[in-house]
């Protein structure tokens, strides 16, 4: 066949359909070709992916944008997350101290985070309801918070930036912490303006009182604690041997027999602290200002009828205790609250001395009492210039209805002292320092009237608030909250 004859066959072949031989090889080493570089290109390509997969993953913005909690279909990142599981956390912490994550679990921190954030988003879908927004005090609140968590990291020596992470954790940026410290201290504040709406009635406040004295009367009494249990054994070993039925038995029958003893010497003028120190196993106490509680002799105490000098005995044979109870008086605490002045001195106060004792503390106390000038407003200029109180330093040490039981031991007790006068000072010690007090005089509160006005809107806030956190449908945790933790 002619070479004309076999390319026309050739082309025909091709033009129904055929595969030239020739151009069929051609192409196939073509196409190894362009799949040789298409691989290659393709290896390089995902190179390429994964390195940059590998930036942005240590980079955190994945993590970072992940979504971690869903509440009414309201999506939070893990950053959001961690801002509030981290700030929960601190608020266990400034309680419990280093035995938090002992005392703590992951799933009561995840709870009581979840709780938070449906409080905060029930509290700003409310607000916006109610067309609440932000004063330029509650503008001032959070500039505050920023200027001293800016001051904290300041004086520990980090950035701005990188003091946020060490707190809430590496996933929250700046623009993170301050949009949720917004959102937080807003929700806060509109809560704050509900329970400010609160008020009570001199009638209101009797009402309760009336409905529920045991709560808010006092007792003073006294009490003789007989311990009727058997006397502990222990075998060879220093084991501890469980007494027999008959043992118990008897030790109670001894405890009561000495009971009715103790009670009818008491009875008839006997003092009580004697009688008590005359037998092992009996103890004398004697309670000034007590609140009700279900302990078996303070119940005694609050029985509807009882009377002030009337004695009594209560038994607990499943404990292996009894009581012979006193009741000398039981009331309302009808203490006025108290207006005071005062002057933190610590040894903040003392620099340049190495090591300050309580000694040096003390005389600097008494150093800057001495140069006082004997008026209030001189009082009040000291606080100002030398006070570590940072609650009263810049309004001269003034702290205006203070109730019973609201400061430390040291420096409540000094301002209920019955003998306080107006004018009045000294100096007490508590954990925090040395408070050089002036007592103004008496404030307008009156001290039980004031428990029951906050029982009430105790009980009237947390019924709002937990309204309204039940208008929150769902709220559940996805995956990402697991990079906040």
């Amino acid at each position: 066949m002619s070479a004309s004859r076999e390319r026309k066959k050739r082309q025909e072949f091709i033009a129904g359909g055929g595969t030239d031989p020739k151009a069929a090889r051609e192409a196939e080493r073509k196409a190894k070709e362009r799949k040789s570089n298409i691989l290659y290109g393709t290896i390089g390509a995902v190179f390429v992916l994964v390195t940059a997969f590998l930036v942005i993953y240590n980079s955190g913005v994945l993590q970072r944008n992940a979504t971690a909690v869903t509440i009414d279909g309201v999506n939070y990142s893990a950053s959001d997350y961690s801002y509030f599981y981290h700030a929960v956390y601190q608020s266990y912490y400034q309680q419990y101290g280093s035995y938090t994550d002992m005392l703590v679990t992951a799933d009561q921190l995840q709870e009581q985070t979840l709780n938070q954030m449906k409080f905060v988003q029930a509290a700003l879908n409310r607000a916006d309801e109610e067309g609440f927004t932000l004063d330029e005090e509650g503008e001032q609140t959070i500039q505050d918070q920023l200027d001293s968590f800016k001051s904290q990291a300041q004086a520990v020596g980090q950035s701005y930036s990188a003091y946020i992470k060490q707190v809430y954790g590496n996933l929250v940026t700046k623009s993170v912490f301050e949009e949720n410290l917004r959102k937080g201290i807003t929700a806060s504040l509109f809560a704050q303006s509900y329970e400010d709406s609160l008020v009570y009635t001199d009638e209101d406040i009797l009402a309760e009182y009336d409905a529920n004295p045991n709560e808010y009367d006092m007792v003073d009494y006294a009490y003789i604690s007989i311990d009727a249990t058997p006397a502990d054994e222990t075998d060879e070993e220093g084991n501890t041997i469980d007494p027999t039925e008959e043992e118990t038995a008897a030790a109670w029958e001894a405890g009561q027999a000495l009971a009715q003893e103790l009670l009818t010497a008491w009875e008839n003028g006997g003092d009580g602290q004697a009688l008590a120190d005359a037998h092992d196993e009996a103890a004398y106490m004697e309670v000034e200002g007590a609140t009700y509680s279900t302990l078996d002799y303070l119940e005694w105490c609050y029985t509807d009828g009882r009377q002030a000098g009337e004695y009594g005995l209560v038994e607990n044979e499943d404990s292996g205790w009894i009581y012979l109870v006193r009741l000398d008086r039981r009331y309302r605490d009808e203490r006025h609250s108290v207006n005071v002045r005062h002057i933190l001195v610590t040894d903040a106060n003392l620099e340049g001395v190495e090591d300050p004792t309580d000694e040096d503390i003390m005389a600097k106390a008494e150093e800057i009492l001495a140069s006082w000038d004997g008026t209030e407003d001189g009082f009040a200029a000291l606080a100002n210039e030398y006070s570590k109180d940072g609650g009263s330093n810049t309004n001269g040490g003034l702290y205006e209805d203070v109730l019973p039981g609201q400061m430390v031991t040291a420096f409540n007790d000094w301002c209920f002292d019955e003998t306080r006068a107006s004018g009045d000072t000294g100096i007490v010690q508590s954990d925090y320092g040395y408070h050089i007090m002036y007592y103004v005089g008496q404030g307008d509160l009156i001290a039980w009237q004031e428990t029951v006005r906050d029982a009430l809107r105790s009980a009237d806030y947390t019924a709002w608030e937990e309204e309204l956190v039940g208008t929150i449908e769902s709220a559940e945790l996805k995956d990402g909250a697991s990079y906040a933790v």
